[in-house]
């Protein structure tokens, strides 16, 4: 038999857990209410996916030579005020034409967050097609690939498009955890501390 005072602690514990619980929904939802855009610039001569989890960004090249790399080339990838020159196997050739292999991988965007969401694509300036081929859900490891088709037309050609997707407020800044090497300024050189990378990526 509950005493008043059995009953008012019992009441109390009951309230304390579910305002507990209801903090949480409302925290998990606070979590992921921020939305960020991607600025993907790249210089496409065939078919290439790029390949996006977490704050980690590949690409998967198929068809024709590899993002940047038409003619023997080295052109970067621009992914928001990253200036990204991926490297390759570079087999038999520095072009890798057709290789159907994997670039290096880059981290530091804005972490796309490991839960399922409708990611959207607007192509600012694209000559063939750009399409999102999988949208990342628990199934894939909540990996977003986007794909680059250039492949009817000849030579290459500079591809930008947005992708905007929900994001935590608050992600590791590019530049910690030794990022900062991976990076290069907009004319090429590079930085020789963190602390100088953050103070030009913002």
């Amino acid at each position: 038999m509950f005493t008043p005072n059995k009953r008012f602690l019992l009441l109390f514990i009951v309230m304390l857990f579910g305002s507990a619980t209801l903090s949480g929904i409302v925290l998990a939802h606070d979590d992921y209410s921020h939305h960020v855009t991607l600025d993907v610039r790249a210089r496409i001569d065939g078919r290439s996916q790029l390949v996006i989890q977490g704050n980690r960004v590949y690409w998967h090249h198929l068809d024709f030579a590899a993002p940047g790399r038409l003619d023997y080339t080295n052109t970067p990838t621009h992914l928001n005020n990253l200036v990204w020159f991926p490297r390759w196997p570079d087999i038999p050739s520095t072009e890798n034409r057709d290789c159907n292999c994997f670039s290096s991988t880059i981290r530091g965007i804005p972490t796309l967050p490991a839960i399922q969401q409708m990611v959207t694509l607007k192509a600012v300036r694209v000559r063939g097609e750009v399409a999102i081929v999988q949208q990342p859900n628990q199934s894939n490891g909540y990996t977003l690939i986007v794909e680059f088709n250039d492949n009817p037309q000849s030579g290459a050609s500079w591809y930008f498009v947005d992708l905007k997707y929900k994001t935590t407020p608050k992600t590791r800044h590019q530049c910690d955890d030794g990022g900062w090497r991976d990076y290069v300024r907009a004319d090429g050189t590079r930085f020789h501390n963190e602390r100088e990378c953050k103070r030009y990526a913002g």
